[in-house]
């Protein structure tokens, strides 16, 4: 009962402050003769004496208009704090005679503590598991103070929140900036904003200020940006900030669909500079302007508004928060002294653990609520843990909310209620191509890799042995190291089978893949001996070319990447592939991060000794060193023997042509034209020619014919 009556005296005293906020009388009384929603007229430079007194009228009749409506405000905001001084006392009476009523009908539900551990045992039933109850505890009291517990609707903060009558009769008429942006502060954000507390207030310190009251967020696309200005701008539009940032509005505007009234640069920087005067003579607008790097880029071919921007920046009423990411501002907007100058900028890096472990939690609570499923809390580590390796072009928080909601999706799909780390490694696998588990398929392919590499890749029994051994070690490591699935150097003479091993092994893993032929990315390093080389390789700074490397990457993520005759490499281009083979990743010539965890990496030399050509810290990145041996005639002739097997099925399927070949045959060619300086290669191209060109001749001929049998 006493609770009761402590909350009636303060609601009665809340209500009364509430009355002058929500008739704005602080507001009013500052600016009760202003004129009405900011009209007024300027006259111009050598006016006539009639546009002078037309103008001088226009602006009294403005100012007087805008006193008759303000003080009308004023009389309201009197009559009503009479009225309710008057009805004070009848309330007072009445709440104390219904006090013990009350009090029992409150007995009759649950209360509020019952209702409470009610919520908390079913949330941990389906949340939490023994290891992870602590973190579950904290989860839940965060939803419940924040979603579930009874807002007290008479605290002075609520009431606070109620927009005030006539706040805005000081602010100018924004047509066409309500046709090209959004007011962003009037969304529903039904989220409650977690870390961030020192750029919001950083944000909006710098809004506060009467001068270069501009903001610049750099970070990552994904990284919360958005959500930051999202934030802000639903506080101001609730009264909820200082009185210099209340009922502000933030406005995003639409810069393509500004540009696209126009095509000539000097109409649509005409016509932007109208939209930015506007929001002066507004004088409550803050513009909020996305990947402002892309319209102040001073490169041939792109958008300019540079000059316009720096002309209303310095005024008093435009303030500007713009995004864009760490390279882009390096890149663009660094380098314009005077622009950067009237931006404050203010970096937005990664949540910490503890914070993205919660926003990953109540974005959970809401896909429970859309797909109709429960998330453990489990789930939820897992696919923070998963997102960090598996992911590497988005940052957190973003990357961890997409695979969670793909999960979900797929769940769904399945007709699965409740959402587990199954479904997280479905969405990566479909996403990234790229496996999260050793299968049964792939245990089997391990396992007996030196007989299926064997068949393929003849006398190099040691080769394939020690490839097999360094690809198991690698391949249980799955998930757990930073580094490529496996890192390997073939060293040994040309001809010897390095490139077919790699092939033959693209061949075998990715066997039931549909493209399976594409997943060798295959680079000569002989053509990229010098720094002007590399960038065709990794792309430039300006983004304008990819790098072949970073394309094919990008397009297989999950792949076999052969490196040829990497000693010829230039040095600085070892430097690049050494981080590869340590963190798994590398930056692309724009800045880009882009993942490499996921391949499977083999390079090739042929030189005699390493350590002539390779450092020792390069060389220890490698999980094997596989020799290949120079082939003897024997082994020649196998090879031989190997490639005209292929060759004859070929011609099986392709004309239904039978072919014998000879073992004199064979030696005959290898005896009279074998070059032991190419090796197999050499055979290879002799082979080919030898029995190709004698079968093409006689089908040329007419000699031979669809069925035929013919022997060499």
């Amino acid at each position: 009962m006493k609770k009761k009556i402590t909350h009636f005296f303060l609601a009665t005293y809340n209500i009364l402050l509430f009355l002058s906020h929500f008739f704005s009388v602080s507001f009013l009384l500052k600016s009760l003769f202003e004129p009405w929603k900011n009209v007024v007229e300027d006259e111009g430079p050598n006016a006539s004496m009639k546009t002078w007194y037309d103008t001088q009228i226009f602006n009294v009749i403005s100012r007087t208009l805008g006193f008759v409506l303000r003080s009308s405000l004023l009389i309201a905001y009197l009559v009503t704090t009479l009225l309710y001084a008057l009805f004070l006392p009848i309330a007072t009476l009445f709440f104390f005679l219904i006090l013990p009523f009350t009090q029992l009908i409150a007995l009759i539900p649950p209360s509020e503590e019952t209702l409470k551990q009610s919520f908390h045992d079913d949330f941990m039933k389906k949340h939490a598991n023994q290891s992870n109850a602590p973190d579950v505890e904290q989860w839940f009291s965060f939803y419940y103070d924040h979603y579930l517990l009874k807002k007290q609707w008479w605290s002075l903060k609520n009431l606070m929140t109620i927009s005030p009558l006539g706040h805005d009769w000081s602010s100018g008429f924004t047509n066409h900036l309500n046709y090209y942006g959004t007011d962003i502060g009037m969304d529903d954000v039904n989220s409650v904003i977690i870390g961030r507390e020192e750029e919001l207030k950083n944000l909006a310190n710098t809004i506060s200020k009467t001068e270069n009251a501009n903001v610049i967020l750099i970070g990552e696309t994904g990284v919360g940006k958005q959500t930051i200005i999202n934030s802000l701008a639903h506080s101001s539009y609730n009264g909820m900030l200082t009185e210099t940032l209340n009922y502000r509005r933030f406005v995003e505007l639409d810069i393509e669909k500004i540009l696209a009234e126009y095509t000539d640069h000097d109409q649509r920087q005409k016509f932007f500079e109208e939209l930015l005067a506007e929001s002066d003579k507004a004088k409550n607008i803050i513009l909020v302007i996305n990947d402002i790097d892309r319209y102040v880029s001073t490169s041939e071919g792109s958008t300019n508004l540079l000059s316009s921007i720096e002309k209303f920046a310095v005024s008093s009423n435009v303030h500007c928060i713009a995004t864009t990411e760490p390279h882009e501002y390096e890149q663009t907007i660094r380098p314009l002294t005077q622009f950067s100058e009237l931006f404050t900028a203010i970096e937005v890096n990664e949540p910490s653990q503890n914070e993205l472990h919660l926003i990953v939690a109540q974005q959970a609570l809401k896909l429970e609520s859309k797909f109709k499923v429960v998330i453990p809390y489990q789930t939820i580590s897992d696919c923070v843990v998963k997102s960090e390796y598996y992911v590497s072009d988005l940052p957190f928080p973003e990357k961890a909310l997409r695979l969670l909601e793909d999960a979900c999706i797929i769940a769904q799909e399945l007709g699965e209620k409740v959402v587990l780390k199954a479904q997280l490694e479905r969405a990566i696998t479909h996403e990234t191509h790229a496996p999260t588990n050793i299968d049964d398929s792939m245990k089997v392919k391990l396992l007996d890799l030196e007989q299926l590499l064997q068949k393929q890749i003849l006398n190099q029994n040691t080769a394939m042995t020690q490839l097999a051994s360094a690809l198991r070690r690698a391949f249980v490591m799955l998930g757990k190291r930073k580094k490529p699935l496996a890192t390997l150097l073939f060293v040994g003479p040309t001809g010897t089978g390095k490139t077919a091993t790699a092939k033959a092994l693209t061949k075998i893993l990715f066997a039931q893949e549909n493209d399976s032929a594409e997943k060798l990315l295959r680079f000569d390093m002989s053509l990229y001996q010098s720094l002007t080389d590399i960038p065709q390789l990794l792309g430039t700074s300006d983004g304008k070319v990819q790098g072949l490397l970073t394309e094919s990457v990008q397009e297989h993520p999950y792949a076999t990447l052969l490196l040829d005759e990497l000693e010829k490499a230039h040095h600085d281009l070892l430097n690049i592939f050494l981080t590869i083979f340590d963190e798994g990743y590398y930056m692309n010539g724009s800045g880009r991060r882009i993942d490499c965890k996921h391949l499977i990496i083999i390079a090739t030399t042929n030189v005699e000794r390493i350590d002539d050509v390779f450092s020792p810290e390069f060389i220890n990145r490698f999980d094997g060193i596989v020799p290949f041996h120079s082939l003897d005639s024997i082994n020649i002739l196998s090879i031989a023997r190997l490639i005209s097997d292929e060759i004859i099925n070929n011609y099986i399927q392709l004309h239904n042509i039978h072919i014998n070949v000879s073992d004199d045959f064979l030696k005959q060619i290898v005896t009279d034209h074998y070059d032991e300086r190419y090796g197999a290669r050499d055979v290879q191209r002799l082979i080919s020619a030898a029995i190709e060109d004698t079968i093409a001749k006689k089908i040329l001929e007419n000699e031979i014919k669809s069925g035929d049998n013919v022997t060499l």
